[in-house]
C-alpha cells in the first residue's frame, strides 16, 4: 500500500513538472511571435522617404492648366514622393501662378528672379507658362542664374519662350500654331496630371544630374535631355516647325507617344 502511494506521488510530480515545461515553452513561443510582429510593425512605421536630402533644388512653376486642386494635387503628391519638397530639404521648389506672383493685387511675372533667389536653385521647369512669362525668363539671363530652363506646354509667346529657354516641349495635339489656338488652350486643361508626371519625373532627374555631367562642356542641354526623355517615356520627340515661316526650331520639340 505504501509503495502505491509513493508511485502515485511520483507520477503526480512528473505530471506537474511536464505541465510547467509545456506552459513555459508555449509562453516563450508566444513572446517570440509577438516580438517578431512588433518588429515588423515598427519597421513599417519608420520607413524613410525614397529621396535623399539635397543642397540645391529645382524650381517648378505651375501655371495655366494646373490651377485646379484636383489636377495639381496628384502631381504634387507624386513629385513629393519621388524627390521631396524644398521645405523638407527635398529637390523640388514649387511656385504657383498667380498666387506667388501677386503683389498688391497685381500679377507681376517679374517676381520670378526674386523668387528663385530665395533658394539655391540649379534649374527651372515651367509648366503651362502664362502670358508675359518670357519677359521674366529674359530677366534671368541678366542675373547670375546659370541653370537650365525648361518650358513645358507654354501658353506664352512661342518665340519669346524659345529665346528664354534651353528646352521647350509641347504635346503633338496641343501645340499652338496660331493666336486663336493659343487663346483656346489657355482656357483648357490641355494635359492630365498623369501624363505630366511621366514627363516631369525624368526631367527633374536630368536637370539634377546636369551639373555633374562629365560631358557637360562638350554637350548641349538639348542633346543631353532628348534621348533621356524618349527612353524614359517611350515617346518620340520631333522639332517644332513654325507654321508661318516653315523654319524648324533648335530647342522646341513636339512630344508624341
Amino acid at each position: 500500500m505504501n509503495i502505491t502511494k509513493i508511485e502515485r506521488t511520483v507520477l503526480l510530480l512528473l505530471v506537474i513538472i511536464l505541465s510547467v515545461i509545456v506552459i513555459g515553452c508555449s509562453k516563450k513561443q508566444v513572446n517570440r511571435e509577438t516580438s517578431i510582429e512588433e518588429n515588423i510593425i515598427v519597421e513599417d512605421i519608420f520607413v524613410g522617404p525614397k529621396w535623399e536630402p539635397v543642397e540645391k533644388c529645382i524650381a517648378v512653376l505651375f501655371g495655366y492648366g494646373f490651377e485646379d486642386e484636383e489636377v495639381l494635387k496628384p502631381l504634387l503628391d507624386k513629385i513629393e514622393e519621388e524627390y521631396g519638397l524644398v521645405d523638407e530639404q527635398g529637390l523640388v521648389y514649387p511656385l504657383f501662378y498667380p498666387e506667388d506672383f501677386t503683389v498688391s493685387g497685381y500679377i507681376r511675372t517679374s517676381k520670378l528672379p526674386d523668387l528663385l533667389a530665395l533658394h539655391d536653385v540649379s534649374g527651372l521647369i515651367c509648366l503651362g507658362s502664362p502670358e508675359k512669362m518670357h519677359y521674366a525668363l529674359a530677366q534671368l539671363q541678366d542675373t547670375q542664374f546659370s541653370g537650365p530652363i525648361l518650358s513645358l506646354f507654354s501658353q506664352d509667346d512661342i518665340l519669346g519662350t524659345e529665346s528664354g529657354s534651353d528646352f521647350v516641349l509641347d504635346y503633338k495635339n496641343d501645340v499652338s500654331t496660331t493666336e486663336d489656338v493659343m487663346t483656346v488652350a489657355e482656357e483648357t486643361h490641355f494635359v492630365s496630371a498623369t501624363d505630366v508626371s511621366t514627363v516631369l519625373i525624368p526631367l527633374l532627374s536630368a536637370v539634377q544630374n546636369w551639373d555633374t555631367l562629365p560631358e557637360k562642356d562638350s554637350l548641349t542641354f538639348v542633346d543631353y535631355v532628348t534621348p533621356i526623355l524618349e527612353e524614359s517615356t517611350g515617346g518620340k520627340l520631333q522639332l517644332y516647325r513654325d507654321p508661318e515661316t516653315g523654319l524648324k526650331a533648335e530647342n522646341h520639340f513636339i512630344f508624341e507617344r
